[in-house]
């Protein structure tokens, strides 16, 4: 005995049918909501903090390059072995003209003080210990410190030097200015330079922070984002995502100044970067949710608009065959539907008039 195999209803048949187009263009924009703009905004974030991170490193390279010329010129005026300073050379109008500049020093090769625009009682034996006096003693060019708390000026200061040569060209000294790392983060970072939201720092080779848009008096001369883990410590350029000292998820970019070996580390908070595509893609998602629940109650009231009308001939032909019973339909549904009906309530009324002229023939 075979089993008669259960039919669908129009309902289920047209609902299947809105599904079929449906979902495979829901997945597409779907894909393309998640997937492909996900991409496209993550890559227009990293372009912009990318080229923040360049521009800012243009800028101090610059910066290094006017400082390095300054303090060339300044080494001229000291000459001799030990250097001697040159009378026509007036140090205060150089420090008023650049205040940047909190301290102008120069040392022989001893490391014994020459001059120090700010009183120093530091012997040579003291200032032989500075990481920046060991290593100027060494350079034979301009070179720019890390990050170093000045005890004479109280500052967070980059000790940037040069050499200083005798009549015969041997190096005899260095001359060296402390750089006022605020007044060059004011210079540098300035809030119109910077949008809204971003984060620019420079880090020593040391990892600390010389110069960082954000409240630069907390975190100057403090340890910055373990950027370094995320990327060869060869690479110059990337792109990376890190975690702020705050504790901010970020999307960064970093620049390796080629002379210091410094870093510029450019960063826009992922929730900031991403929250206009986020924003789209949660308004394409609920418009599609949307379209799909219009269409399938379009298709409920479509299907309904057929079933109903067939129903109703269904019940009124099932209640004539068991009793005889001449029930009409109210026509309705689908033009082709409606037809029917009519056909049907004709059919009726040739049945009624049958029965009468049966009657009045039986009577006679």
């Amino acid at each position: 005995m075979t089993l008669p195999t259960p039919r669908l209803s129009i309902r289920t048949w047209l609902i299947l049918l809105v599904l079929a187009f449906v979902l495979p263009l829901g997945t597409l924009l779907i894909q393309h909501l998640i997937v492909e703009e996900d991409e496209l905004a993550r890559a227009a974030a990293y372009a912009n903090v990318q080229e923040l991170a360049r521009s800012t490193a243009a800028r101090l390279e610059l910066t290094l390059r006017d400082h390095e010329a300054m303090l060339s010129l300044i080494a001229t005026e000291f000459r001799g072995n030990p250097p001697v300073r040159a009378r026509r050379f007036q140090p205060a109008q150089f420090m008023d003209i650049h205040p940047q500049v909190i301290n102008l020093t120069v040392h022989d090769l001893h490391a014994n003080n020459i001059y120090s625009y700010l009183s120093s009682s530091v012997s040579a034996e003291s200032a032989a210990q500075f990481p920046w006096i060991q290593q100027a003693l060494r350079d034979e060019t301009f070179t720019a410190g890390d990050a170093f708390f000045g005890h004479l000026s109280g500052r967070w200061v980059s000790v940037w030097r040069h050499p200083v040569y005798g009549e015969d060209g041997a190096r005899t000294g260095i001359v060296s200015a402390s750089i006022d790392l605020l007044q060059l983060n004011a210079r540098l970072l300035k809030e119109p330079v910077i949008p809204k939201g971003v984060s620019v720092a420079v880090l020593d080779r040391e990892g600390k922070f010389l110069l960082r848009s954000i409240d630069p008096e907390k975190w100057i001369g403090q340890p910055g984002p373990d950027v370094g883990t995320a990327v060869d410590t060869v690479q110059r350029e990337g792109l990376v995502a890190a975690r702020s000292v705050e504790g901010i998820e970020k999307m960064v970019a970093f620049v390796t100044l080629p002379h210091t070996g410094w870093r510029v580390v450019a960063g826009v908070p992922e929730a900031q970067a991403m929250a206009g595509y986020r924003a789209r893609r949660d308004q394409g998602l609920a418009l599609l949710l949307a379209i799909v629940l219009l269409v399938l109650v379009l298709a409920w009231r479509i299907a309904s608009a057929i079933a109903n009308p067939i129903r109703a001939l269904a019940e009124a032909a099932a209640k004539g065959a068991q009793g005889g019973s001449l029930a009409r339909v109210v026509p309705s549904g689908p033009a082709e539907i409606e037809f029917v009906g009519r056909q049907f309530n004709t059919m009726q009324d040739a049945r009624m008039q049958d029965r009468k002229s049966t009657r009045l023939n039986s009577s006679h």
